[in-house]
């Protein structure tokens, strides 16, 4: 089932990353993702997307899920996506869990680096979000 982001309201349209891909998941993953990675690039667990997001979709906040005022402002770019079989999507499909490259061009943002390593989803107890800054104000406004 598709589902435009459109369709999902301002304050939901958050993608929640788990982790940074374990080296032994990017060699099971590795044909539905980029051979290598760039040094401004991570591979992460992602969780059901909001809605189907395509390769090339940008983002620009950081935040915990539990500590949410904590915030970093990072331009984020969805360059690859797969999920556990490797193959290879030209996007986030909603409500799947993925595996995604992200492109920092400005730098990958200390908060990403702050991710625990994982080989797998459901091994993180804690999740960065990512959305867009006026996603963030629209979740701010809710506190």
């Amino acid at each position: 089932m598709t589902r435009d982001e459109g369709e999902v309201p301002l304050r939901d349209r958050v993608l929640l990353i788990e982790g940074i891909a374990a080296q032994s998941a990017l060699q099971k993953l590795r044909s539905g993702l980029p051979s290598e990675l760039a040094s401004n690039e991570r591979a992460v667990f992602a969780s059901f997307a909001y809605a189907d997001i395509p390769t090339g979709q940008r983002y620009d906040c950081w935040f915990w899920q539990d500590t949410p005022e904590r915030v970093e402002r990072a331009t984020t770019i969805v360059v690859a996506a797969t999920q556990e079989f490797g193959e290879p999507f030209d996007g986030l499909p909603h409500g799947w869990k993925t595996v995604a490259v992200l492109r920092f061009p400005d730098g990958v943002p200390s908060i990403v680096d702050e991710l625990p390593t994982v080989r797998a989803w459901y091994e993180s107890p804690r999740l960065l979000l990512l959305a867009s800054s006026d996603t963030y104000a629209a979740r701010s406004a809710d506190r």
